[in-house]
């Protein structure tokens, strides 16, 4: 068996060498606003902001609902629709 580990996505390592660490909800809402954050950078975007979920999920709740920006909106409803799913069957 081979002990080759998956290559990780560079837009994914360029992520983690802006923001070694969660930049908060309100960095990553700011990055939602951005047309150029797209694909494996967007999917890491919304990755640490489920890992964050739990712990600021009142702050993206509040986002949410004055958040203007249709794509941030959508993206946001779909994170929270995960993270409600996730603790309403306890698999966080």
């Amino acid at each position: 068996m081979s002990s080759k580990k998956a290559p990780v996505d560079p837009e994914y390592q360029r992520f983690k060498r802006n923001y070694p660490k969660f930049p908060g909800v309100h960095e990553c809402i700011a990055l939602l606003h951005n047309g150029n954050v797209k694909g494996a950078y967007l999917e890491a975007v919304l990755g640490e902001l489920e890992t964050h979920a739990a712990e600021h999920i009142d702050e993206i709740v509040s986002a949410f609902r004055v958040e203007e920006s249709e794509r941030a909106r959508i993206l946001l409803l779909g994170l929270l629709a995960e993270t409600k799913l996730s603790v309403l069957f306890g698999l966080t």
